[in-house]
């Protein structure tokens, strides 16, 4: 019997492991956000605290995404492990180029965001 609940647990355990391990949106080894400046995209470097790095993060790898770029303007670039994530202050809309898919965020996640990139 106590083989039959400790196996049990070890699977539940492995489900929880394995379901953690599924984020799009990862942590780079090096700089992650940078501000575009001018029509040259001019990368201006911007330090964010590994709290402010989480929370958006936490909004790339939980939004609802939709399978287009949107036709919006970009300010600030996000190189995450994988992508290339561009974002516009002004109106609150992720790009993902290297997905091809855009999400826009709510009102008070974008004033988060701003206050965080400012």
């Amino acid at each position: 019997m106590k083989r039959v609940i400790i196996t049990a647990l070890l699977c539940v355990l492995m489900l929880f492991t394995a379901a953690g391990c599924g984020k799009t949106y990862e942590r780079p080894w090096d700089q992650f956000c940078f501000e575009l400046e001018g029509e040259l995209d001019v990368n201006k470097e911007v330090a964010l605290s590994s709290e402010d790095i989480e929370y958006i993060l936490g909004i790339l790898n939980n939004g609802t995404w939709i399978n287009d770029l949107s036709n919006c303007g970009c300010d600030y670039v996000f190189y995450t492990a994988k992508q290339e994530v561009r974002y516009h202050s002004e109106c609150g809309t992720f790009n993902d180029y290297t997905n091809k898919k855009s999400m826009k965020v709510t009102e008070e996640q974008r004033q988060k965001i701003n206050g965080i990139l400012h």
